[in-house]
């Protein structure tokens, strides 16, 4: 196993003012991977210090372009391809995410007997779901049923060959990195797999709800940039979410309220339309091992949660329209 490791994969971490999480990450990576870079984007702790006291090379990006985690990504690929270029798969980690015991080996013997597989991904949860409810809710969304799936998170095992067949990641890109480059290796017919086999556990970290609107903007906006980037492809990529957050987080509130007073008020019954999504979504977790409360506070935070995540798209159509590109969305500090 340890000679695998050091003959044929690599490690690209990914981080911003991580703290604490980014050693306990580094060090769960670096207890397997020897080649590892660690790609900072404009760390103000000590993150950069600290990863190279852990063995790992360190590139800074350039305050001259956006901190993106799509460019540290590729960066870092890049980086790790020109010093390695005999490296056959490459695990991405983010800096607030620890990969956990027996992942790399699984992802490893899946590549190893999947040669049409580009990347391999695994089970992700919350290091802390009861920290706060935004934890819970976001542990619930990690899930992914295993087998074959369209998009990855950005924890994930690929295939060089493959990552250099699609061109890697579009660093010019916000959010949706990795959304968009598994959609280039689908439509190359690569396959994308997921285990069912715990990959990693991620510490979000303290999170009020101010940060967590700005978490859901930052989702709006991927959703949109990715769908407005592959718009004019077969499969209409992303379109249904985005289609959903127009209609729930925009439209519908703004038609209530613009015929409120011509209706008498009547228009205002059409928010009820906002019950029966409110119940469909707790009916949708009743195979899940969660009481009926716990349901009915995730599918509170999935309503709220439409309105932030529409901004997000206005936020990017508007940004497109006038020419003006944004950085990162950033909730973490």
């Amino acid at each position: 196993m340890e000679k695998f490791m050091v003959n044929r994969m690599g490690a690209v971490v990914i981080g911003r003012n991580e703290g604490e999480r980014l050693r306990v990450c580094l060090n769960a990576v670096a207890s397997e991977i020897k080649k590892i870079v660690y790609v900072d984007s404009g760390s103000t702790d000590q993150s950069v210090e600290l990863a190279r006291s852990l063995g790992a090379e360190v590139m800074s990006l350039a305050p001259s372009k956006p901190f993106t985690s799509p460019r540290a990504r590729q960066e870092g690929l890049s980086f790790l391809l020109e010093k390695y270029p005999d490296l056959q798969y490459v695990q991405f980690v983010d800096g607030d995410s620890a990969l956990q015991p027996g992942w790399l080996e699984n992802a490893k013997k899946t590549l190893d007997s999947e040669p049409k597989a580009a990347v391999v991904c695994g089970i992700q949860r919350e290091r802390y779901p009861r920290a706060s409810l935004f934890h819970f809710i976001a542990d619930i969304d990690w899930h992914i049923s295993p087998g074959n799936i369209k998009f990855c998170t950005g924890n994930a095992m690929m295939r060089t060959k493959a990552l250099q067949d699609a061109g890697g990641f579009d660093p010019e890109l916000v959010g949706g990195g990795e959304v968009d480059l598994c959609a280039r290796l689908r439509e190359r017919g690569w396959k994308l797999l997921c285990l069912d086999v715990l990959m990693t556990l991620h510490d979000m970290g303290p999170l009020n709800f101010k940060k967590w609107l700005k978490r859901n903007v930052r989702t709006g906006h991927s959703y949109a940039e990715v769908s407005w980037l592959h718009r004019q492809g077969k499969e209409h990529f992303q379109r249904r979410e985005c289609l959903s957050l127009w209609f729930w987080g925009f439209l519908l509130p703004l038609s209530v309220c613009v015929f409120a007073f011509n209706t008498r008020g009547k228009s205002l019954l059409g928010l009820t339309a906002y019950l029966w999504l409110f119940f469909s979504i707790v009916r949708s977790l009743r195979k899940r091992r969660i009481s009926w409360e716990e349901r009915c506070k995730y599918a509170g935070l999935c309503l709220i949660g439409k309105f932030p995540q529409a901004f997000g798209q206005i936020q990017f159509h508007m940004n497109r329209l006038i020419g003006r590109k944004r950085g990162l969305v950033e909730y973490k500090k």
